[in-house]
């Protein structure tokens, strides 16, 4: 039978840990003023025009964490937030509490998670894509500057308090 000294757990529990981040860092990694979340989506932020774009293909998911997104480190400067086309929804509080003034939505956005952009008190432009078909509860809640905003035809469903 082989005995495994002290030392050597050490090593293998090492190795092991090294192994679990190396095969993780694909799944959550962020590159100065890019990255990628998910399997299929990306983010750059561009600091000269305070603009976040997120871009991929289908549901970006939910951030239950909303307090750390990828692009987290850039949260209180971003002005604009442009999601394009591909990305099929925006996710649950994901820009709750912003300092965003702009959101663009790409054409096949179709659904506004809930708190997504609530108490976001500087968004006074919203540009909604025409593919959208839901927009959930509480989505644009506490938006004092929104005072406007254009409903496309595709719209099927408004949550409660959306707008309050």
């Amino acid at each position: 039978m082989w005995k495994v000294g002290n030392n050597m757990k050490k090593i293998l529990a090492v190795i092991l840990s090294l192994l679990l981040i190396v095969t993780t860092l694909p799944m959550v990694y962020a590159e100065g003023n890019e990255g990628a979340f998910g399997s299929k989506h990306t983010w750059a932020y561009d600091s000269d025009t305070k603009t976040l774009t997120i871009s991929g293909e289908g549901d970006m998911g939910n951030f239950w964490n909303m307090y750390n997104p990828p692009w987290d480190a850039f949260e209180g400067q971003m002005k604009t937030l442009v999601i394009s086309d591909g990305v099929t929804n925006v996710g649950e509080y994901l820009f709750y509490n912003s300092n965003l003034e702009k959101v663009v939505l790409g054409k096949d956005v179709k659904t506004i998670g809930e708190y997504a952009f609530a108490q976001s008190s500087y968004l006074n432009t919203v540009e909604l894509g025409a593919g959208l078909e839901s927009i959930e509860k509480s989505a644009f809640g506490s938006c004092g500057s929104l005072v406007e905003i254009s409903l496309p035809d595709n719209l099927k469903t408004i949550g409660v308090r959306a707008f309050a």
